[in-house]
């Protein structure tokens, strides 16, 4: 849904969910993504690729335990697998692949969307950018250095690189003082996850890319630009500071403009979405898939903030009588923009600044696209619930307690909607039925402690933090489980 939001906000007829659709994903792991879209969409057949056997094994097994008979993983070489074996896709995604394999596979992996994407079909790619990794590209071979003499596994080399950096940072070593962002780096890469320094600095290939770079590969098999990934990003005078607006608007041909818009805001990465044209596609724009976009709200209306803040933009105050009643309807409801229109409420406001708004409500995260209507929520007590599909209800059970998050399959939403570490725990003892006492005890025996919500500071007394727990746990079924309910995600039970 995502992506088909995107095509909509550019005025690109999006691939029909309607019928049945095919979805590739290469480089997909261990399928999190892939089967958070089976579940999500029993009309789509969907494939995973990748090179990992152990990755694949565990997809395999999450599969079977969903009960999810419309994916397919495989365990290959993309460069080498027979595509005879596989259909055309309307959807090809790829996330941290194309820019960390060697120039070779790169060249396969167009090849593979060159003769698998259907005409009107979608390509996803995210990758390492220039020129904001230029600065910071020796801190990269300093690693690759290092670890060809240091011994030990690769996560404990990584970690022992890093307190390296650290170490020359808070020495001032002159790179560092005259490199502040490659500092910052350094500063973020001591609280990261081992493994994800492993990934991000030891693979055998890096290369970041330039976006004309990107944009030449995939325009010479034939596809054109969409858009960024970002929907703030397909809203340029809140993506970019003001002074750089008129600028980027000026800037006509897509290849000038982005490239521009890099340099402007020194990128790190990039998620940028293409298109195969079909032949009766129109070089003029269309509106339409935008007013037939069904949206809706992923948290209660009362927990939506009026102002929001954008990353490289002033921040934006939705404010007024019109802007709550917007909240109200789709609060718990699905609605397309032209209902939102014909709201005889909504009569009076100006038609542009009420798409605005709702883009901008999306660009914040706080409204979505959406797959289907809205599931109507339980009105029994929300404490008797079941998650639902099986796919959520396996996630659950083997979620590690002290994972940050949880990401879980809605078919309203048509994609994946993320609970904190919190929210997970008490949604685990509402599905297993278990008292606040076995909550308690689960949180002492996984080692994590409770904050106070105000201060973030360590409750220790016991009766304390039970307490807390028990305010946190009737804010989330106020809340957050009607929410769930609505998105197709748990279920009253008896």
């Amino acid at each position: 849904m995502h992506l088909n939001y995107l095509c909509a906000l550019n005025g690109v007829i999006p691939p029909t969910q309607s019928e049945r659709f095919h979805y590739c994903e290469l480089g997909c792991g261990d399928g999190a993504t892939t089967l958070s879209l089976a579940a999500c969409y029993p009309l789509g057949r969907f494939w995973g690729i990748d090179l990992n056997p152990s990755h694949i094994a565990k997809a395999e097994s999450l599969a079977h335990e969903a009960g999810l008979d419309n994916v397919t993983f495989i365990a290959a070489d993309v460069a080498t697998y027979d595509r005879s074996l596989l259909p055309n896709f309307d959807y090809i995604t790829m996330h941290g692949l194309y820019a960390w394999v060697p120039l070779g596979v790169q060249a396969a992996i167009r090849d593979f969307v060159s003769t698998k994407l259907r005409p009107g079909g979608l390509v996803y790619l995210s990758y390492n950018a220039m020129p904001g990794w230029g600065s910071v590209s020796p801190l990269r071979e300093y690693f690759v250095g290092r670890a060809a003499v240091l011994q030990g596994d690769p996560v404990s080399v990584a970690r022992q690189v890093v307190s390296e950096l650290v170490a020359l940072k808070q020495q001032q070593a002159p790179f560092f003082r005259e490199n502040p962002v490659a500092a910052d780096i350094v500063t973020r890469l001591a609280d990261a996850d081992p493994r994800y320094v492993v990934h991000e600095y030891l693979g055998g290939s890096w290369f970041p890319r330039y976006f004309t770079e990107i944009h030449d590969d995939f325009t010479a098999i034939g596809l054109r630009f969409v858009a960024e990934a970002g929907v703030i990003e397909s809203l340029l005078p809140h993506s970019v500071a003001p002074a750089f607006v008129e600028k980027l608007e000026q800037a006509t041909d897509i290849r000038e403009r982005e490239s521009l818009r890099d340099f402007i805001q020194n990128r790190f990465f990039r998620r940028d979405v293409y298109r195969r044209p079909r032949e009766a596609d129109s070089e003029q724009t269309s509106v339409r898939p935008l007013h037939d976009t069904l949206f809706g709200l992923i948290a209660d209306p009362r927990q939506i903030p009026n102002t929001m803040h954008l990353p490289d933009a002033p921040s934006v105050s939705l404010q007024g009588p019109w802007f709550e009643r917007v909240k109200r309807l789709i609060g718990y409801r699905v609605l397309t923009l032209d209902e939102l229109l014909a709201d005889p409420e909504l009569a009076r406001v100006n038609p542009g600044q009420l798409i605005e708004s709702l883009q901008l409500l999306s660009a914040s995260g706080f409204c979505v696209p959406c797959a289907t209507r809205e599931i109507e929520p339980p009105r029994g007590p929300s404490e008797h619930i079941a998650v639902v599909p099986r796919l959520n209800a396996a996630l659950l059970a083997r979620h590690d307690w002290t994972e940050p998050s949880l990401t879980l399959a809605s078919p309203v939403l048509g994609s994946g909607i993320t609970l904190n570490a919190l929210e997970a725990a008490l949604l685990n003892s509402l599905h297993l039925r278990e008292s606040l006492d076995w909550l308690v005890e689960q949180l002492a025996q996984h080692g994590i402690v409770v904050r106070g919500a105000d201060d973030g500071q360590v409750i220790s007394d016991q009766r304390a933090a039970r307490q807390a727990l028990q305010q946190a746990m009737q804010q989330f079924q106020r809340y957050k489980l009607p929410k769930l309910a609505y998105l197709g995600i748990v279920v009253p039970r008896a």
